[in-house]
């Protein structure tokens, strides 16, 4: 592969904006990692390639901008960090930390159980992530393997700020999260803190030290029907192998099901100071000095895939680009109904000044009220219900349009 591949699509939406491609270490629903160098750099990059026309179809432009806004005010060696962000005709892009060890989905994959010594590790790189976010005033909101990283000194560190927010009093509406690791309070649309950042690390732990979830589920109904079922807890009197009774005790406090029962509402100190981190070498962990490092990530080793870049690239492309050029329609659509918006607008304002009229003759108005009662019921709630339906689609495809 090498730099081959930033040449591989000169036609591209990638071309000539000051990276050489290498190769791809990530993908999601509407966006591409890639492995990059600046031009005149040997330094390399992670640059998060988002296209356009699938932010748009995914309705996800919020959860874009909100990570960009997240990460430009943020600045640590445990999450990953952005150093600038520019768009062309299809993509958006983000330049960030390269982190080449793998997320801790694909080693969970590898190694099944860790060791507790493992885990230990890997929770306090989190937490000391988990502490510098929270001192921003802002929550996560989805904590899991995926999006625990291991960067090119085997330390884990916190990615993707695509639905993080910060903190405020009311935020029940804001349930987004990944069904297994999303806590109860979020899910059951409840106003909810930092604290609930704790219950997907809990479950992070849960799944290292036995290696499977509290609550197997693939979706929020299943989750739903689990908590209510039962609080899933750890029982300290059963025989877990090697786990110490310390381990099991946070595991169990981090996963409680109500909010102001688990561990770290009170702040995040309070697992800091928990007795399964006792006498932890912070200091060396924060210098990354620490000698409980994992593992020392070997280049290209840590990745699931290797896709062949050149045919999947260029495809992909013109892909793009047809998808885009239709949306001249969907444009000229737009404008339509704009029209048809202000016309009911219009409408509307007539209507008005002639019942204001009509309504002062008094010996008309008990006709008029019988008239509008019929003409309502038999066809202006029918039109009020698709101009309300066209509305919708209006605002928000005008939204998703003149975002970008």
């Amino acid at each position: 592969m090498g730099a081959k591949c930033s040449l591989a699509c000169d036609d591209s939406g990638r071309r000539n904006i000051g990276y050489k491609f290498f190769e791809l270490v990530g993908t999601g629903g509407f966006s591409k990692v890639w492995k990059v160098q600046k031009d005149g750099q040997t330094s390399f990059r992670a640059l998060k390639q988002m296209v356009k026309y699938r932010i748009m179809s995914k309705n996800s432009v919020e959860a874009i901008l909100n990570e960009r806004q997240i990460l430009e005010n943020l600045d640590h060696p445990f999450i990953i960090n952005m150093y600038s962000a520019f768009q062309d005709k299809y993509n958006l892009y983000l330049i960030m930390d390269y982190l080449p060890g793998g997320d801790l989905r694909y080693h969970i994959k590898q190694t099944k159980i860790f060791s507790e010594q493992n885990a230990k590790f890997m929770m306090a790189c989190t937490l000391v992530a988990l502490e510098y976010v929270h001192s921003k005033n802002i929550i996560h909101r989805d904590i899991k393997p995926e999006n625990l990283v291991f960067d090119s000194q085997g330390y884990l560190r916190l990615t993707d700020f695509g639905i993080s927010r910060y903190t405020k009093t009311d935020n029940s509406n804001e349930t987004s999260g990944t069904p297994g690791y999303l806590a109860p309070e979020t899910l059951m649309r409840l106003n909810h803190g930092k604290e609930s950042d704790f219950f997907g690390l809990g479950v992070v732990l849960f799944e290292l030290i036995k290696g499977y979830r509290p609550y197997n589920v693939r979706s929020r109904k299943e989750m739903r029907d689990k908590i209510f079922e039962k609080e899933i807890q750890l029982d300290p009197s059963h025989d877990h192998g090697e786990v110490s009774a310390n381990c099991i005790d946070l595991i169990n406090k981090l996963i409680k099901i109500k909010p102001f029962k688990r561990i770290g509402c009170n702040g995040i100190e309070e697992i800091f100071k928990h007795p399964w981190f006792e006498g932890y070498d912070w200091e060396s962990l924060r210098n990354k000095t620490s000698k409980d490092v994992f593992f020392t990530p070997k280049e290209g080793t840590n990745y699931s895939r290797k896709p062949r870049i050149e045919t999947e690239t260029c495809d992909e492309d013109r892909k793009n680009k047809d998808l885009l050029s239709k949306n001249e329609y969907q444009c000229k659509l737009i404008r339509f109904l704009l029209q048809i918006l202000t016309f009911k607008i219009i409408f509307q304002q007539y209507c008005s000044k002639i019942m204001t009229i009509i309504f002062q003759q008094k010996k008309y108005q008990q006709l008029i009220i019988q008239i509008i009662q019929a003409v309502t019921n038999k066809i202006l709630n029918l039109v009020y219900l698709n101009i309300t339906i066209l509305t919708t689609i209006i605002e928000n495809s005008l939204y998703l349009f003149l975002k970008y």
